[in-house]
Order: C-alpha cells, then sequence, then structure tokens
C-alpha cells in the first residue's frame, strides 16, 4: 500500500468510524456505480469487428487507479468489475 493511500485511508476512516455511515457508504457506492455504469451497457461501440461498450471504457480509468493505488484491492475491484461487465 502506498504512504499516499495510507494517508487517504486513514483520514477515510477517522471521518467514518460509524457503522450506520459504513453500511449506507457500501449501499450507497454500489448503487451509484450501478446506477452510473449500468445504462452505459447499452451504448455499444465496435470497431474492428469488436464489441465493447460505454462502461467499458468509462471503468477503465477507475480501475487503472485503483491498481496504482493499492494493487491487492484493485484486483479485488478488477475482478468485480469483470463479472458485472459481463453480465
Amino acid at each position: 500500500m502506498t504512504n499516499y493511500f495510507r494517508r487517504q485511508l486513514a483520514l477515510y476512516v477517522e471521518y467514518h468510524r460509524d457503522p450506520w455511515n459504513c453500511a449506507a457508504h457500501v449501499l450507497g457506492i454500489v448503487t451509484l456505480f450501478l446506477a452510473a455504469i449500468l445504462p452505459l451497457t447499452l451504448w455499444p461501440i465496435t470497431r474492428f469487428g469488436d464489441h465493447v461498450t460505454v462502461a467499458t471504457l468509462m471503468v477503465l480509468p477507475v480501475l487503472a487507479y485503483w491498481l496504482v493505488l493499492d494493487p491487492a484491492v484493485g484486483l479485488a475491484i478488477l475482478g468485480a468489475a469483470v463479472l458485472l461487465l459481463s453480465t
């Protein structure tokens, strides 16, 4: 884990110790992600016979950010994103 990520995480944890706040964040972040990405899965882009959606293109920078920030967490998010985007 990088030092920058540790500092950010420490600040986040300090402000979010309440269990209700944590539960709201888990549900809220997943809901916001799905609300933003699901409609974009209906917008296909086909180039040179390959099919990709706008959702995939929008998720790539976020996945790269998490992989650089913390490779272990990034890989977990990458796995979840692959599963969600392929369904």
